[in-house]
């Protein structure tokens, strides 16, 4: 139904959490799952990382495992992304750095930076050709993402991929301006032709939790409307969340 319906881009998340190391401290390899074949053929892929860092770089009083604490070992955390890299067999064109790490970080900002430019300059270290993007946010927050860049955010990504949610409102609105002031930051700091990718957005029909829902039709027709709004905004790549969502949940 979704390629029907034109979808391109899609993407899987992958995690770090069951790593596990040797009596010597070697990361132990741990190849992943082979991706569903309709999705590595039929799309183009943006996966990212996402679901927390194994025990052995948290430290012991860390809080529940939801929570993203900076790694205990940031050496040993490089090597675990570089293993990661090697057994990822089919790591797709572009990889985002990490999903929404911001809601569960529990570390600094300066911390947060080295987090993912630690993935970043892994990964690229493995596959020199895997376009890397980033910060991956829940919600596009141009201030945090500027203090961000200021910290060497952005010195090793090849482009901004990003979560675009608002909270209900129309995609006239704070959704679409928000991308627009993204790309005038990018511009003022001097990278006016990074790519963009909205990896997810969308508007529930449900209940709602943390979002604003609202009804079937108005769904549909956001829906409609904000892809257009990318699409004149000449973002590279966006997801609509959600067309397919292939999980077990």
């Amino acid at each position: 139904i979704s390629l029907n319906a034109g979808a391109h881009w899609t993407r899987l998340m992958r995690s770090l959490k069951d790593y596990t190391i040797d009596g010597t401290g070697k990361v132990i390899p741990r190849p992943a799952k082979v991706a569903n074949p309709i999705l590595s053929s039929s799309y183009a892929r943006i996966d990212t990382l996402a679901y927390g860092l194994p025990a052995y770089l948290r430290e012991a009083h860390d809080g529940k495992a939801s929570d993203l604490y900076p790694p205990n070992d940031w050496q040993a955390f490089d090597r675990l992304v570089e293993q990661f890299a090697h057994d990822y067999e089919s790591m797709p064109n572009f990889f985002s750095v990490y999903n929404e790490p911001e809601i569960s970080w529990k570390g600094t900002d300066q911390e947060l930076a080295r987090f993912l430019d630690t993935i970043a300059v892994a990964i690229k270290r493995v596959r020199p050709t895997t376009k890397i993007l980033g910060p991956g946010f829940a919600t596009i927050d141009v201030k945090r993402i500027r203090d961000l860049a200021r910290l060497g955010l952005l010195e090793h990504l090849d482009g901004i991929a990003i979560n675009g949610y608002v909270d209900g409102t129309p995609p006239e609105d704070e959704f679409i301006a928000r991308v627009r002031e993204l790309k005038h930051m990018l511009v003022e700091i001097g990278k006016p032709s990074m790519p963009i990718f909205i990896t997810e957005f969308g508007w529930t029909s449900s209940k709602g939790t943390w979002q604003k829902p609202v009804d079937e039709l108005m769904q549909a027709q956001y829906a409609a409307r904000s892809l257009a709004l990318l699409r004149s905004e000449n973002v590279n790549g966006f997801s609509y969340f959600c067309l397919l969502y292939d999980a077990d949940n």
